[in-house]
């Protein structure tokens, strides 16, 4: 990718070229005179992600992977990859005329969903466990009916105050639903006695409890090495792409609803697009493209994402509110179970604060727009029949 300036526009000042832009004639001409350029929509990237993905780093991945392998013998069907995702119902930005000295120009929209984390667990035969939604309350909104309920019957349900996943609400999930799939998927011919499951290295996954039922039943937890689940995740290769691709076409079309009519829609509309990318061919493609299945380090290697600038550190400096970082570690080994426990016993240890102690004189509540209605609900997860 290279710079683009124009010429012969006079002399350039510091702040002639910080504001300077090449026009559009000139870029297509640019273009049309290089056959080997194209012009694409760039792709926004966290910079650890360009800095620390290096070929060191994904090979220590694969090497732990292929070790585990050695010993599991995995099948496609008890391969399995778990993530999380947010529903957006934001529409794609407006293109917008307005005064040529204008250093930004900005579109209202109002306020729409509040944040709704979705969690699938998908298995490299294609497969997918019921997957998760996780509102920011304790009461089922308005817009999940019974008629949604018995559409989509493999949705589970989980509240909590900002609608993202904690330990709890994934140990539920886990115990409840994805160990369960992984017994129904032990039973289909050719399956491997043990499991595998691949999971980021979030801080609600420092759980030694779930970790240990993962054992007990003969399945692997292993998380990705650190900023390369655009290299390595099969969820995000493929499923979450084209979900999200999906649910944003169209958006515009909601602006003239209601509001509660535009959660509706939207909620539908999520639903719709995550049937459509939890397709079997497109799962197992998300597979392949990140070497998980079948287990092939070049695939990964060869991403166009990897760094391989050598004065890279090998291994990034990572600070993080946790005691335990995970990065690349088999969560169901026995020395990470018990170095989780010990993690866990710390942090329930009372904390001695500084200066005097404030005695809040009203209660903590959360409220978010859907607490107005809607009925309550206790289990985290809904149970198989």
């Amino acid at each position: 990718m290279a710079i683009l300036s124009r010429e012969n526009s006079g002399p350039v000042t510091r702040s002639k070229l910080e504001k300077s832009e090449p026009s559009k004639g000139h870029i297509y001409g640019l273009v049309k005179r290089h056959p080997e350029l194209k012009i694409k929509k760039s792709r926004i990237m966290e910079s650890d992600r360009t800095k620390y993905v290096t070929p060191t780093t994904i090979g220590n991945f694969f090497d732990k992977l292929e070790e585990l392998n050695e010993v599991g013998k995995y099948s496609s069907t008890m391969i399995a990859n778990f993530d999380e995702t947010m529903i957006q119902c934001t529409a794609q930005k407006l293109v917008v005329v307005g005064h040529a000295d204008a250093e930004a120009l900005y579109s209202t929209q109002p306020t729409e969903m509040p944040h709704i984390t979705l969690g699938v667990c998908v298995f490299a035969d294609g497969s997918h466990a019921p997957y998760l939604v996780i509102y920011p309350l304790k009461k089922l909104p308005s817009e999940v009916t019974t008629e949604l309920l018995l559409t989509y019957p493999d949705m589970s349900f989980a509240g909590q105050s900002s609608g993202w996943i904690t330990a709890e609400i994934l140990k539920n999930y886990l115990s409840k639903q994805v160990i369960p799939h992984f017994q129904q998927q032990r039973l289909k011919p050719g399956s491997s006695a043990r499991g595998l499951l691949l999971v980021d290295g979030h801080a609600s996954r420092i759980n030694p409890e779930i970790w240990q039922l993962f054992q007990d039943n003969d399945i692997d937890v292993m998380t990705f090495v650190s900023h390369a689940s655009h290299v390595l995740q099969p969820l995000d290769l493929c499923v979450f792409s084209s979900f999200k691709n999906s649910l944003r076409r169209g958006m515009t079309a909601l602006k003239s609803m209601t509001l509660s009519a535009k959660r509706d829609a939207v909620m539908k509309r999520a639903l719709n697009a995550l049937y459509q990318a939890l397709s079997p061919v497109n799962v197992k493609v998300g597979f392949k493209k990140g070497g998980i299945w079948p287990i092939n380090r070049d695939v990964a290697l060869s991403h166009p994402a990897i760094n391989n600038d050598p004065s890279t550190p090998p291994v990034p400096i990572r600070k993080r509110r946790s005691v335990i970082a995970l990065d690349g570690d088999v969560l169901t080994s026995r020395e990470l179970i018990e170095r989780m426990t010990e993690n866990t016993k710390v942090d329930k240890q009372p904390r001695r604060q500084k200066g005097p102690v404030r005695k809040s004189s009203k209660p903590k509540r959360y409220s978010t727009p859907y607490d107005e209605s809607g009925s309550e609900y206790e289990e985290l997860a809904s149970e198989e029949e």
